[in-house]
């Protein structure tokens, strides 16, 4: 029976640690990763009141939100986060992976556990990097002046 009990736990062990890999894997900005639909009002709530808040519809009729913090913005396509471009320390973002997350501001060694490439066909001076999430479906990049991140973006794929 103890040797039953302790195969279900390794069992369950295993199920954890690769429920949390995989959801360690994904974007966030404040911990709104980009499974997680959320209303307008949830977004603020999270977020805060953005200086301008912009709506609009794609061809087929998928509603497309807007926030912007002065020159920072964060968009939500169908209540999904799908772009940020982030020039400022109001946010933080990979919070699920970097604990206390990642931001404007922060040196270069913060993300350089996660291995960043350099981003070659965007940047002729080497100083944008990418960290491929989501088994290299998606990637968030991040500019790098004297050692110091000085923007992060992440564009959906879809």
């Amino acid at each position: 029976m103890t040797l039953m009990k302790t195969s279900l736990v390794m069992i369950l062990f295993s199920v954890y640690v690769a429920l949390f890999a995989a959801t360690s894997q994904f974007p966030d900005i404040e911990g709104i990763d980009v499974r997680q639909k959320m209303t307008t009002d949830q977004i603020i709530e999270k977020l805060g009141k953005p200086t301008i808040y912009r709506t609009s519809t794609f061809d087929d009729g998928t509603p497309l939100e807007t926030f912007y913090y002065n020159r920072t913005f964060v968009r939500f396509t169908d209540g999904y986060l799908s772009e940020f471009i982030i020039v400022d320390k109001r946010f933080k973002v990979l919070t699920n992976v970097i604990s206390g997350g990642v931001s404007v501001g922060d040196s270069f060694t913060k993300i350089s556990f996660l291995k960043p490439e350099v981003a070659t066909w965007l940047s002729c001076d080497n100083d944008i990097y990418y960290i491929p999430m989501v088994n290299g479906e998606i990637n968030v990049f991040f500019k790098i002046d004297n050692g110091i991140i000085t923007n992060i973006h992440f564009s959906s794929p879809v």
